[in-house]
């Protein structure tokens, strides 16, 4: 388990998730078990601050012992340093632990994170460590954090049965429906006992059933995170579900039509006309613009200041791009802060609009669609306010102007500051970016840039996902298409756009894979460059979001090649960057 991957908010939102689901669980396991097995000493594999050994303590456990990755500050821990032992749980013949077995050994939501070649050896040593085992990994398609080898419960079963161990359904039925037990363990929690143990359970114990079973909450967050056609959002399915659950009185929720899996054959795309006609039936804007050429229209920039009244409002700072280097993750967590505004709408479209023509890559005609589907959500709940339907009414207007874009900041409430990401506005010429700076001379402005092999590989990876049957061929045509080459050819020049207009203290300039790997480091640098408040411990901190599905063993085209052809890393190299982890 790489250290990198694990920052200091990981562990915080541990802590919060894992206690009171801890004490839940462990009360429950010493109801059902304490009459006929000891239950005085624990040892945790994979137990990060000791959330779980720390709840053990509270429910009689005497003993505690947790190991980890040697990355686990010290200072977080919720159990006492003696009672921690630093160990790499990807090399598991190397761990280190006291020769005394424990009553009970326990390893939750960790396996996942190893290696598959250290799954065996990680079952042994676990085993080796106590008769009584308490167990969950991540099933496949799960998401999370770090893991490298989901795998189904019955996997998990093999490796127990062939140490001599049988799996127990002991705690997921008294525990499905509780609220405050996190929805993974309800899902996944399952206690390995040593077979000549089995005499010590209660009697009636479920034995050799289904173990991989799906709870309705890992369903709906699939639903939800796939571009599935739903009615609902994920919050308004989830409090539907608990009402059924909670014997309330329930009004009824119409899902309409059966949702269809049929997969129906359809032909290879291998022309830029076939993915045209494709993209146009689909109504898919993203398509569309990685096709569109880029086409600039006459902009008054003159008349743009001319209309500037003292009254218009304006965001405080703008985050410009890149695209496919985070910033919907940074819209995420910044819509969460107490101390900013942001839109209900993430990518408002509208400088933009001003300085490329409708057809053109870069126009962000899409910001009408979003704002509709944005607006049907919100028509779904029927206590909606009508103030914020007017609100999202405004954001679908067509056509848009200077009132237009200062009506949606004149929402955001006193002593907060106000933002806006768009990532298309990195492509903007200068005039654009004039425009900018004529309305808010004082706006801060952030760049997240991706180096370039990389973001162009994922921006690919995100059309493959939006047409499965589009050719390798057609792939590697696109890839030189200039609407998604020149978001990464020339990133030195778009960036020189920005710095002949604004001070460069103005501009804070990150490398995405440094956020990617030091979350908590960036945002500290965020935080000084805004001037403002801002907290990670929030659950959606360390969740990555609009991860590809494409499967990326397989990618056709050569990076190296197309960068030698463009010199697409030389001008990532002149950058300045502000944040590099």
């Amino acid at each position: 388990m790489s250290g990198s991957l694990y920052n200091d908010n990981f562990y915080d939102k541990q802590c919060q998730e894992s206690f009171e689901s801890a004490l839940i669980v462990l009360t429950k396991l010493r109801e059902l078990l304490a009459e006929n097995i000891e239950l005085s000493s624990v040892v945790d594999f994979g137990c990060g601050v000791g959330s779980w050994l720390a709840a053990a303590k509270q429910v009689s456990f005497e003993t505690v012992l947790g190991t980890d990755g040697d990355y686990v500050s010290r200072d977080k821990l919720m159990i006492s340093k003696h009672e921690f032992i630093a160990n790499d749980l990807s090399k598991p013949s190397s761990i280190a632990l006291p020769l005394v077995k424990c009553d009970l050994a326990i390893t939750l939501e960790v396996a996942e994170h190893l290696p598959e070649d250290a799954a065996d050896d990680f079952v042994t040593k676990i085993t080796s460590m106590s008769d009584l085992i308490l167990f969950s990994a991540a099933i496949p398609y799960q998401g999370g954090h770090g893991h490298v080898n989901e795998n189904w419960l019955e996997y998990w079963e093999d490796k127990f049965k062939s140490n001599g161990y049988v799996a127990v359904d002991l705690l997921r039925p008294t525990l499905w429906n509780n609220k405050k037990v996190c929805w993974w363990y309800r899902q996944n929690l399952i206690v390995f006992i040593k077979t000549d143990k089995l005499s010590c359970l209660p009697t009636g114990t479920p034995i050799n059933l289904p173990l991989s079973i799906i709870h309705p909450e890992q369903y709906l967050l699939a639903v939800h995170r796939e571009k599935t056609s739903r009615n609902f959002s994920l919050k308004q399915d989830i409090s539907y579900l608990s009402a059924f659950n909670d014997k309330d009185e329930v009004e009824p929720q119409s899902y309409g039509k059966e949702y269809s899996y049929t997969e129906t054959e359809s032909k290879v795309i291998d022309t830029i006309e076939d993915l045209e006609a494709y993209a146009e039936q689909e109504g898919d804007a993203v398509l569309l613009d990685a096709l569109a050429p880029i086409k600039h229209q006459s902009f008054d920039l003159k008349a743009f200041k001319a209309s500037i009244r003292p009254s218009h409002n304006s965001p405080d700072f703008l985050c410009v791009g890149a695209q496919k280097s985070g910033t919907t993750w940074l819209y995420e967590v910044l819509k969460q802060q107490k101390g900013i505004w942001m839109p209900p709408l993430k990518e408002l479209n509208f400088f933009n609009q001003l300085t490329f023509k409708s057809d053109s890559a870069y126009s962000g005609v899409w910001r009408r669609e979003a704002a509709l589907k944005r607006l049907h959500q919100a028509t779904k709940n029927p206590k909606v306010d009508e103030k914020w339907l007017d609100f999202l009414f405004h954001l679908c207007k067509k056509k848009v102007d200077l009132d237009w874009y200062s009506d949606i900041f004149k929402k955001c409430p006193n002593g907060k500051l106000s933002g806006e990401i768009t990532p298309e506005y990195m492509m903007l010429p200068v005039e654009g970016v004039r425009a900018i700076k004529a309305l808010n001379p004082n706006v801060k402005i952030i760049f997240i840039l991706r180096h370039p092999l990389e973001r162009i590989k994922s921006h690919l990876k995100m059309i493959k996902g939006r047409c499965p049957n589009i050719s390798d061929s057609l792939l590697v045509s696109l890839a030189q298409n200039e609407s998604v080459l020149f978001r990464s050819s020339e990133y030195d020049k778009l960036v020189r756009n920005w710095l002949t207009v604004f001070d460069r203290e103005q501009l804070f300039i990150s490398d995405y894979d440094s956020l990617n790997k030091a979350p908590c480091d960036f945002f500290n640098e965020l935080k000084r460059f805004l001037d403002v408040n801002l907290i990670n411990d929030i659950p959606i901190f360390n969740r990555r979001i609009h991860v590809s599905s494409h499967n990326s063993e397989h990618f056709p085209i050569n990076l190296e090649k197309l960068d030698e052809q463009y010199q697409l890393v030389n001008s990532w190299q002149k950058v300045d960057f502000d944040f590099v982890g």
